[in-house]
């Protein structure tokens, strides 16, 4: 009884660490839209300013904008992506991470 018992604790244990994951990835599309949200942003004050002179400041801001926008993108999801596929998804593998024993004052 007691090692059905320990089973079933482990199905409860791996289906939170499973709705873990998938919030995770939920997570990595919400930054996806927190960069659709930059770009319109930068639309709109751009489009403010396309009538007369100042739409060399419109211009300006295009493209320093969007040139951040995308950098801070793809930034984003190379981090966010590389991390949950290594850390997040080998857990699901059974990989487990070894390394060296931190010891700062070691002689």
């Amino acid at each position: 009884i007691l090692s059905g018992l320990g089973g079933l604790f482990n199905t409860f244990l791996d289906g939170i660490s499973s709705f873990s994951n998938i919030i995770s990835y939920i997570r990595l599309f919400a930054v996806g839209m927190a960069t659709v949200a930059i770009a319109s942003s930068f639309n709109g004050i751009a489009a403010q300013m396309s009538q007369g002179p100042a739409i060399i400041g419109a211009i300006i801001i295009l493209l320093i904008g969007h040139g951040l926008n995308i950098i801070m993108a793809l930034l984003s999801v190379v981090v966010h992506g590389i991390r949950l596929n290594v850390l997040e998804f080998s857990g699901q593998l059974g990989l487990e991470w070894t390394g060296y024993k931190y010891q700062p004052f070691k002689e």
